[in-house]
């Protein structure tokens, strides 16, 4: 098949021609195949339609069930793209009760780590790594994800911290309690702005208000430096 031949050398444009023209509702891999290549040419909405298609003809055979899962990869890869990140790790879920793959159980701990679910993300990397402990993607996520849970621990911990600052004020003394309670107020709020912390910096000669970005105890989910399986060899997401 001449797609094929394109395909190895990476050019998915002509490949895209070629194998349009071997698509057979006979051969239903064929849209498997075709659905890969317009993912490669960034023709998401197409490779939706090719890779759902093909999903839809082929699940009832219970033998093609590792195809199946190829085309659930790669539908969720698209969802993930589209920052749609519950449609892609429902496909990811469907392609893990088809075939436990450390890349399915890498990838579905990328969405709920952009989701914000932190914990559930850990276990996903911890079976991904029970199936390859050397996995360099997981390995590389569980450390930016320990950073994370790092960071949660100190800044909940510091609340309640505060807390239990404001209640023995108030049992101790209400003559102090609403100035504590101002106080503290003010400081969760600094805790939850969007901005960066701001802390003191020594310079010669004078002092200096700096950006602190190892005490900014705001995670923006989306920004977190990840690995996804499919592009392991290529970039950060």
């Amino acid at each position: 098949m001449l797609a094929y031949s394109y395909i190895l050398e990476n050019n998915f444009v002509e490949a895209e021609k070629y194998a349009k023209n071997s698509l057979s509702n006979k051969f239903e891999y064929s849209y498997l195949l075709y659905g890969k290549i317009q993912f490669q040419n960034k023709k998401y909405k197409d490779a939706n339609e090719s890779l759902n298609y093909f999903v839809e003809k082929i699940h009832k055979f219970k033998k093609f069930f590792r195809e199946i899962c190829e085309a659930y990869y790669y539908i969720a890869n698209m969802y993930f793209k589209a920052d749609n990140f519950n449609k892609a790790r429902n496909f990811l879920k469907k392609a893990i009760k088809l075939k436990e793959d450390k890349k399915f159980y890498n990838d579905i701990a990328v969405v709920l780590i952009r989701l914000g679910h932190f914990f559930k993300a850990r276990l996903y990397l911890n079976k991904s790594l029970n199936l390859d402990r050397f996995y360099k993607c997981s390995i590389f996520n569980r450390n930016q994800l320990n950073k994370i849970i790092k960071k949660l621990t100190i800044k909940y911990s510091i609340l309640c911290f505060l807390v239990f600052i404001a209640v023995s004020t108030i049992i101790m003394g209400r003559e102090y309690a609403d100035f504590t309670i101002i106080i503290l107020l003010i400081i969760i709020a600094f805790f939850f702005s969007i901005k960066p912390r701001l802390t003191f910096g020594i310079r010669y000669k004078y002092l200096k208000l700096e950006i602190s970005n190892e005490f900014d105890f705001n995670i923006d989910e989306k920004r977190i430096p990840l690995i996804l399986s499919m592009y392991e060899e290529d970039e950060l997401v």
